[in-house]
């Protein structure tokens, strides 16, 4: 049977799963945040909205940004229905679990469309953002620091299974091209120019999952998105691009009474197994970003 969520969890793991696929965020806990004075960094135009979107009977939706720096818009960005935390994480250099304010962050949506000047960077752009969220919703907050329970991701006793391949052609020009077959395990089988992680189901409750040209940074967010439970620091040393295979179970899933043991691992098991790294278990001394106060509906546009 199919475990339901709270619609809070159920978005808030929605939230999880969005930084840990489409928005880079700082990986590395013991990196400092970024604290600055408001700077005259802004928009040329940023229209701002609430939404509402309600829940289907598959889930909560999420829609990933469109546009933005790097990408073939890099004059303007598009975050249809999004929650403010993965923002306020992408602005100010934290993780999304790193930020506390009040529960309506994980329930209100809104609709932003910015104009990025020509030729910004993406520190430019984080201090756009962390302006638009100053003076549109009134936000004020301050930094602390709590001790919380992480994995190391290491290198197993074997060593890594994951492939390193010799080149990437990092040409954001070139078409990824279609997903292909799928190979004897049902994974997908990407065309060579796709770079990421592309995942289908093999049956209730089960995902393969293919990477290409994956660098450690991406491996850590997809394996936190996948149930480990906790944020992951990466102690592997490996710095190049990776290709690998991987088949486990979905997320939060329940398993259906007396039905026979199921052949999925857990993430856990998927790790050590398949790619050939280690989760242990350790605590450390993470930045907390504490919101002071914040207005639901944002100034006009």
């Amino acid at each position: 049977m199919t475990l339901k969520l709270s619609f809070e969890k159920e978005t808030a793991l929605a939230i999880a799963r969005i930084l840990a696929v489409a928005i880079p965020v700082i990986l590395g806990v013991t990196a400092a945040p970024v604290l600055r004075a408001q700077s005259a960094e802004k928009f040329e135009v940023a229209s701002v909205r609430r939404v509402e979107i309600p829940a289907t009977d598959r889930g909560v939706p999420v829609f990933l940004p469109t546009g933005g720096i790097g990408t073939s818009d890099p004059g303007r960005i598009t975050y249809h229905a999004t929650w403010l935390i993965p923002l306020i994480a992408e602005a100010f250099g934290v993780r999304s679990d790193q930020v506390t304010g009040p529960a309506w962050l994980t329930r209100e949506r809104y609709d932003i469309v910015a104009n990025i000047p020509m030729a910004a960077t993406k520190d430019q752009f984080n201090l756009m953002l962390g302006n638009l969220l100053i003076d549109r919703f009134r936000l004020r907050f301050h930094m602390d620091s709590t001790i919380r329970p992480i994995y190391m991701l290491r290198v197993g006793k074997n060593g890594p299974k994951v492939k390193q391949i010799k080149h990437s052609a990092d040409d954001p020009t070139a078409a990824p091209g279609r997903i292909g077959a799928l190979d004897p395990q049902g994974c997908p089988v990407l065309p060579p120019a796709r770079q990421g992680i592309v995942g289908l189901g093999t049956g209730p409750g089960e995902m393969c999952w293919t990477g290409q040209a994956v660098p450690m940074a991406d491996i850590v967010r997809f394996i936190e998105g996948e149930g480990a439970g906790r944020p992951i620091v990466d102690e592997t040393g490996l710095t190049g691009r990776y290709d690998f295979k991987i088949h486990l179970q979905t997320v939060n899933r329940a398993p259906t009474p007396g039905a026979a043991p199921d052949p999925a691992p857990t993430v856990f098991n998927s790790v050590e197994e398949q790619l050939g790294l280690k989760l242990e278990s350790a605590t450390h001394s993470f930045p907390q970003l504490i919101i002071d106060s914040i207005e639901r509906e944002p100034t006009e546009n």
